[in-house]
């Protein structure tokens, strides 16, 4: 999907000297992505807690808390971020190689020869996309990066990025970001703690509006022509409706 939307669009990515880059952008245009955007500001969280349409039947809002070990949280250039970002690249049977399981059981069964063979294969197929930024990476990999679950922050080239404060939550192998679904796969790895802050129904507006007091709203923190216009009708459209009802 990123190779496709690249293809059709390369003008927009002439920019991003990374992978990480080039799936930070095409996640802000809403492409599915293994990244889950979070952000450093809680107020900015409690924005999108009181903006999103919640799932919930009561309608309550959610600020998801992550108490991150410093040790899970790369920078943008980190080599762990290259090896996660390109390896969302490779073919999904490259993938499953690499995490150690797939057609080759079937395949191959016990031939230690050939699935060793075919593990170092999709390992190069990983290298030569990480060379394509890093010339100079080392070909060394720990393979236990893999099964972790990091905070990445993102270079500041991206607006929404800045404004947000945001950051990535990443993992090559988990598909969720559950910590207890982390902790059930048993790879001993560390895992953030987890806190959730729930805001009831009835408090979501008062707290948007409040919230836009302090310049935090959606013109603020997601800038377009489109939101700024949506922004505006929507101003308008609560000031006639006040209006209306006073008379």
């Amino acid at each position: 999907m990123l190779r496709d939307m690249i293809s059709e669009h390369p003008a927009d990515f002439v920019s991003t000297s990374s992978s990480l880059d080039q799936w930070v952008l095409a996640q802000h245009h809403f492409l599915k992505t293994r990244f889950l955007d979070i952000s450093k500001n809680p107020l900015v969280a409690l924005y999108f807690a009181c903006e999103q349409e919640s799932n919930d039947e009561k309608g309550d809002g959610c600020v998801h808390v992550f108490s991150v070990p410093d040790h899970l949280i790369k920078p943008f250039n980190s080599d762990t971020i290259s090896i996660i970002a390109n390896f969302a690249k490779l073919a999904r049977y490259d993938q499953l190689r690499i995490l150690g399981y797939g057609n080759d059981d079937i395949l191959y069964g016990t031939d230690h020869l050939m699935r060793t063979f075919n593990f170092l294969e999709s390992m190069e197929m990983l290298y030569q996309l990480i060379r394509e930024e890093k010339l100079n990476f080392y070909e060394r990999v720990d393979v236990g990066d893999l099964y972790r679950v990091f905070v990445v922050e993102p270079s500041r080239s991206n607006v929404r990025i800045t404004l947000q404060s945001g950051a990535l939550l990443v993992s090559a192998f988990h598909e969720e970001y559950s910590r207890d679904r982390i902790n059930s796969m048993g790879t001993n790895t560390s895992v953030y703690a987890h806190y959730r802050l729930y805001v009831p129904k009835k408090c979501r507006q008062p707290i948007l509006r409040e919230l836009e007091l302090l310049n935090i709203s959606k013109k603020t923190l997601m800038p377009s022509l489109d939101e700024t216009a949506l922004s505006i009708t929507e101003t308008y459209d609560l000031k006639n409706s006040n209006e209306d009802n006073t008379a």
